[in-house]
């Protein structure tokens, strides 16, 4: 039982559900209120991967409203998890630009529809690269979004999520400052745009970007392009003055427009106010880069993260276990489907009876 196997540690958890948690609302379409934040690095006892090779692997939730959001939309986080297929093989992960092997590069980001909320697989502090399943990446999203954005409207950080737990998963909030085309024209087709944002620098070194002018590290226009000249994108300013970015901030707005306009509408778009003097912005469509513009045609390199963030039709998902309205369960999944894990028992909090024990 847990209590038995877990003395040390059920009497804390209890109390932090069943005291710290205020009960979800009847209404989730909405975020919830800012509230204290849950103890760092809690531990949820017998919850494992599927993959995992030992019994001991457990899962880590750390909801930071600080640091990943505060009154995150629920509805908008539960729509990645269509987008999150349901798969057991591994996936080795490392920094993009770097000299380790890997198959996805990172950062690696699942985004909603509307843009203000994503999935993100990043490493764990120390490590180089690390190896972890589709399947893995929903089941710790998922016990963040629950956790986290239903309960408490946080983001948050999932340490342990499974494969040789070197990877940590963090959903959070962000801000676009996206408009998509809304011509009649159908806009750059989604894998070629994957292979930009899978392929581009996206570090967090400050850069001066500017039209002209001494201290110019990067002239603008500059333009980013698919190996097969599919789908490009304009970086560009609106002003002459020059200003500090990081390739950070604008991958983050090419995953934004694709994931917005490209993935959700077949268009283009443009996003707007990157900078410190917010005045570049970047402009993904179809069209050729303009003749005598600077363009970097990007390797199709990352063919695997085209593979996951294009799952075939049929594939499963985790949609349907993030679509319920009104979700009470603490845990993964397979939990909710009757699968018990380590010591054949679970936590389970419940709007109406608090904290309790549920044993096999």
């Amino acid at each position: 039982m847990l209590l038995a196997h877990f003395a040390g540690l059920s009497f804390s958890i209890i109390t932090i559900f069943s005291a710290a948690l205020p009960q979800p609302p009847q209404d989730h379409s909405t975020g919830l209120s800012a509230g204290s934040v849950l103890p760092s690095q809690l531990l949820y006892p017998g919850i494992s991967s599927l993959n995992a090779t030992s019994a001991e692997n457990k899962i880590t939730i750390s909801c930071d409203g600080p640091r990943y959001g505060q009154n995150l939309r629920v509805t908008s986080c539960r729509d990645i998890f269509r987008f999150i297929a349901k798969a057991d093989h591994q996936i080795t992960f490392g920094e993009r630009g770097s000299q380790v092997t890997y198959q996805a590069p990172l950062p690696y980001r699942l985004q909603s529809p509307d843009g203000v909320c994503f999935v993100q697989v990043v490493l764990k502090p120390g490590k180089t690269s690390g190896h972890m399943s589709s399947t893995e990446i929903g089941q710790a999203a998922y016990t963040l979004f629950d956790v986290c954005v239903v309960r408490r409207g946080y983001g948050g950080i999932a340490g342990n999520p499974g494969g040789d737990n070197n990877l940590e998963v963090a959903i959070g909030s962000y801000k676009p400052s996206v408009r998509c085309n809304t011509g009649a024209t159908p806009g750059p087709p989604w894998r070629s745009c994957v292979n930009i944002f899978a392929d581009m620098r996206a570090d967090r070194d400050p850069i001066v970007f500017g039209q002209r002018g001494p201290g110019v590290q990067r002239k603008l226009p500059f333009f980013l392009q698919s190996m097969d000249a599919r789908c490009s994108v304009k970086i560009d300013s609106t002003t002459p003055a020059s200003s500090v970015s990081t390739w950070y901030e604008l991958w983050e707005a090419v995953n934004a427009i694709s994931y917005m306009c490209v993935r959700q509408k077949e268009k283009g778009g443009k996003a707007t106010r990157a900078g410190s003097l917010s005045n570049i912005y970047l402009e993904l469509s179809d069209l050729s880069p303009d003749v005598g513009s600077s363009v970097m045609t990007l390797p199709n390199s990352s063919a695997v993260e085209e593979d996951l963030l294009s799952p075939m039709n049929g594939v499963q998902n985790f949609s349907a276990e993030a679509a319920s309205p009104s979700l009470v369960l603490n845990v993964p999944f397979e939990i909710m489907n009757g699968t018990l894990w380590g010591n054949s028992s679970v936590l389970v909090t419940t709007p109406d009876d608090g904290a309790q024990v549920g044993t096999s």
